[in-house]
């Protein structure tokens, strides 16, 4: 619903990632004061979360995000959240080093320092209901699971690039997130975060045929070649192959690995 005179708010979008993007601080920022730096007005930023939307998923096509979700990515937030971690795994933090509570904790991201154990996996998982019902199944086993909510945070991909980094490189690494363009994407993300310290991501859960008969939902052209694009920048080009010919979208929420 935006059209030729809402020209100023695609500036002012603009504005708003560069302004994250030049931060030399990756900690997460309350909304209201960048905006109040930015331009003299508390609340200007929540007005342009739906073209902040759709400047960082870079289509108009793409199904809309939460305000939440929008900020996080550039490293803005109402209330910071804490990192939810889970599996019965060692974890180096600023002031301590200990077992990761039953069925999960939660950390300030910057205060996450490392692994002292080693995992037998690490799952990033980026729905909180898929999070909270594999924390109960496998929070004694040594896994350790990480909810990424979504597109990550600046400051929980640092905090991810820390843990991997302390993970040996023979430890594989995967992601499970949903069947659909954003779930592509944020694993690109990931995936690239995960190069960077030596480890290469793997699918939990995101190849077409692993996905539920029931749960599928016919997806348009447009959609399936932004999920084969961002499955390619991922590193994932058998499953890039095999979207096109299976042309559907699923949300990862309503099943879990005992589904499969």
């Amino acid at each position: 619903r935006l059209g030729p005179e809402s020209v100023a708010d695609w500036c002012d979008a603009v504005a708003v990632i560069r302004f994250c993007q030049r931060r030399d601080n990756i900690d997460s920022m309350p909304v209201r004061d960048a905006s109040r730096r930015l331009f003299k007005d508390s609340k200007r930023i929540e007005k342009l979360t739906a073209s902040l939307d759709v400047l960082l998923a870079g289509s108009i096509d793409s199904q809309a995000r939460s305000a939440r979700e929008v900020w996080q990515e550039i490293g803005l937030h109402r209330e910071e959240q804490p990192a939810l971690c889970a599996g019965r795994v060692e974890v180096m933090r600023q002031r301590v080093s200990a077992l990761l509570d039953s069925p999960y904790s939660g950390f300030p991201p910057a205060t996450v320092v490392g692994v002292a154990t080693r995992p037998e996996r690490v799952i990033s998982i980026e729905n909180l209901t898929t999070f909270h019902t594999e924390a109960k199944r496998l929070c004694d086993a040594p896994i350790l699971l990480l909810y990424t909510a979504g597109m990550p945070s600046p400051t929980w991909r640092a905090m991810y690039a820390r843990l991997l980094e302390s993970v040996p490189a023979e430890v594989p690494v995967y992601h499970w997130g949903d069947y659909d363009e954003g779930g592509f994407r944020i694993a690109a993300v990931l995936a690239g975060d995960a190069r960077q310290v030596g480890h290469q991501l793997q699918p939990w859960r995101m190849r077409p045929e692993e996905i539920p008969h029931d749960m599928r939902v016919t997806a348009s052209k447009k959609t399936v070649e932004r999920m084969q694009y961002f499955a390619k920048q991922t590193g994932w080009e058998e499953i890039a192959s095999a979207i096109r010919a299976a042309g559907f979208t699923t949300e990862q929420e309503g099943f879990t690995t005992s589904d499969y």
